[in-house]
């Protein structure tokens, strides 16, 4: 198929017949009938512009259901768009009826074009019969020009939709293949290539520069109200990028062998809309959507993020998928932008209790990289992200079956408790500050940990812990002891030997006149005593257990 060579022949002779034509009735009417028709067409157009808008308008509900059948029926990719945004429904209408109100003006144009010869007729009968004053040579020639001109003005109005569409087909066709808006047919390859050629042809470019692409671009904006071209291209970016995040694979975000890339969220689809509102618009509702049935585990947009997510971690992401189920266009760039950090903080929460589970001698990792780690985690946490990060903090350490194997169901709670009510307040902390911190959890955990607690000492804990202020406070708080069960909030439970090295530092710290502790200090190493539990070997792992 040769689109250009079918536009050259289809063009050029439509334009031959009525130039033509042109020349025959300007050489028959001369230049005051040949004017009056002129009249008459540049009437027909008027009517003809502001009567396809106006129609469009009227019967845009029909149009609205029709479209909806067609995308049900033929566009499955893209039919849970179009259902979970209102606003994205009237977007793709108002395209439609911008690509239908040139071809519905060129309809009218030629009825009318008929029509108004009464209007030709009624113009002539001011003008002598020709029989009375025959028309002069100077008056056939004139009558020639402006002949060809309404002629031209027919053959821009009959064959304007049909450049139209050549050239928005061939601007549109490589953006909808880059979308991947088909990714289950099969499109021709050289069909690019083709419709370019022929949206440059010389004879349709020709009716472009005459007007086509003026009568064109502004018959679509009056009837939509939209710019045909930017609207499309940003639609096609919007739906390129979010079927770029459906090809995300949320289940990489808990194997520390893979590497998870959100630069699809972060790059791509907040790209696509950062810059406009209706776009927003669109976009939030879509998320809200989706990410509704995605936290009740339901497969929207191909994507089933629950059905991806390891056994027990399911719950994971419900936190930032709540705040997305309630995104508006105005916090949708920043809600967006919290998950992707959210995301990247649990998975390396995730990476890190795996790595304190490892206490094999051929794959233990030290403790200073233990501490990098926790340093990293804590250092790219964001304040949006702390909240989602703390809700999903709980599920991603209590089921960790690892980690509870070498700390203890009992500690994995507390554990989980004392992490996730200290982020929000690490969130604002200076670098510094983030990595005094990171030193009191990491030991901490480790000091819970089998295979992990004989490399911190109880003193080093306690220098760790009143080095950090969250720590500090949570401590405290959860340690006090409640005054009628004589119980602490949370306890930490240990071995025989640790629990004694405990109260020994602890005492030793409070008695310790060269140092002298703050009132708030020394309430913290009492809530501390509290908290330090011993257990028996068979619940807490004593010294002789060997590390597993």
């Amino acid at each position: 198929m040769n689109i250009s060579l079918i536009c050259t022949i289809a063009v050029s002779a439509v334009a031959l017949l009525y130039l033509i034509i042109g020349v025959i009735w300007g050489l028959k009417r001369g230049f005051a009938r040949s004017l009056f028709r002129l009249v008459s067409l540049a009437v027909a157009a008027v009517i003809a512009y502001f009567v396809s808008v106006r129609l469009i308008a009227v019967f845009g509900d029909t149009i609205h259901e029709k479209l909806t059948a067609l995308v049900d029926a033929k566009a499955a990719s893209i039919a849970e768009l179009v259902h979970a945004s209102e606003t994205l429904v009237k977007y793709i209408l108002s395209i439609l009826t911008a690509l239908l109100a040139p071809l519905l003006y060129s309809i009218l144009f030629m009825l009318l074009r008929a029509l108004l010869w009464i209007l030709y007729a009624a113009l002539c009968m001011f003008l002598p019969s020709k029989k009375k004053k025959p028309i002069d040579a100077l008056s056939r020639v004139t009558g020639v020009v402006v002949s060809v001109v309404g002629c031209a003005l027919i053959v821009i109005s009959l064959l304007m939709p049909y450049a139209g569409y050549l050239r928005f087909a061939a601007d549109s066709y490589p953006k909808v293949v880059e979308a991947e808006v088909f990714v289950n047919e099969t499109l021709p390859p050289e069909l690019d290539g083709e419709l370019s050629a022929g949206a440059n042809n010389k004879a349709v470019a020709a009716i472009r520069r005459l007007g086509g692409d003026f009568l064109f671009s502004h018959l679509s904006a009056g009837a939509s109200g939209l710019d045909l071209d930017r609207e499309c291209d940003a639609l096609l970016r919007l739906y390129g990028a979010i079927y770029d995040v459906s090809l995300i694979d949320f289940n990489a975000i808990f194997d520390e062998n893979k590497t998870t890339d959100l630069a699809a969220i972060r790059v791509g689809l907040i790209g696509a809309v950062e810059d406009d509102e209706n776009m927003k618009t669109i976009l939030a509702e879509i998320l809200s959507f989706a990410a509704g049935k995605w936290k009740d585990g339901e497969t929207v947009l191909s994507v089933n993020i629950k059905e991806q997510l390891p056994e027990g971690y399911e719950t994971a992401l419900d936190a930032p998928l709540d705040r997305l189920a309630h995104t508006t266009p105005e916090t949708v760039c920043t809600d967006l932008v919290d998950l992707t950090d959210s995301i990247e903080t649990i998975f390396e929460t995730y990476v890190y209790l795996h790595k304190v589970s490892r206490t094999t001698s051929d794959d233990k990792v030290t403790q200073d990289e233990l501490l990098g780690d926790m340093e990293q985690i804590l250092i790219s946490l964001t304040p949006g992200s702390a909240q989602l990060v703390s809700s999903a903090l709980t599920t991603t350490i209590e089921n960790n079956d690892n980690l509870k194997n070498q700390v203890g169901e009992e500690n994995t709670a507390t554990i989980a408790g004392i992490v996730s009510d200290s982020l929000e307040s690490i969130a604002v902390m200076d670098e510094e500050e983030r990595k005094k911190e990171a030193a009191a959890i990491n030991n901490l955990i480790s000091y819970t940990t089998k295979g992990r607690r004989d490399e911190i000492t109880s003193e080093g804990l306690i220098d760790d812990i009143l080095a950090s202020k969250t720590i500090q406070q949570v401590v405290s708080e959860k340690g006090k002891t409640d005054g009628e069960t004589g119980e602490p909030g949370i306890t930490l439970t240990v071995t025989t030997k640790q629990k004694a090295e405990m109260d020994t530092a602890i005492d030793e710290r409070l008695a310790d006149t060269k140092n002298p502790l703050t009132d708030e200090e020394r309430a913290t190493l009492e809530a501390l005593r509290n908290m330090i539990v011993a257990k028996s070997s068979s619940a807490a792992g004593d010294e002789t257990t060997p590390a597993e």
